[in-house]
């Protein structure tokens, strides 16, 4: 299990370099479109069983956290929220 936990964290981490690499090469610096980009591609990933439910539910709750950070104003808390890849799981 923890061997599969360090490869979801491996793979999250060669997405989130090579999408960080894109936008210093393209000059993207919107981060928040990188993010949805990667939770995007982690769901294929889940799709196609690379990634287990737990993996993916990890790594989801790390960028929906990200994300909504950068969409709300400063001092209102994130909440939590469930999408519905989370219920098929």
């Amino acid at each position: 299990m923890t061997q599969w936990l360090i490869l979801a964290v491996v793979v999250a981490l060669l997405i989130g370099l090579s999408l960080w690499i894109k936008s210093i090469l393209t000059g993207d610096d919107d981060t928040a479109n990188t993010d949805h980009e990667m939770l995007s591609q982690i769901l294929e990933l889940k799709r196609r069983g690379e990634l287990s439910p737990e993996e993916f539910r990890s790594i989801k709750g790390q960028l929906t956290t990200r994300i909504h950070r950068q969409e709300l104003p400063l001092g209102v808390p994130a909440a939590s929220s469930k999408s519905p890849e989370d219920e098929t799981s």
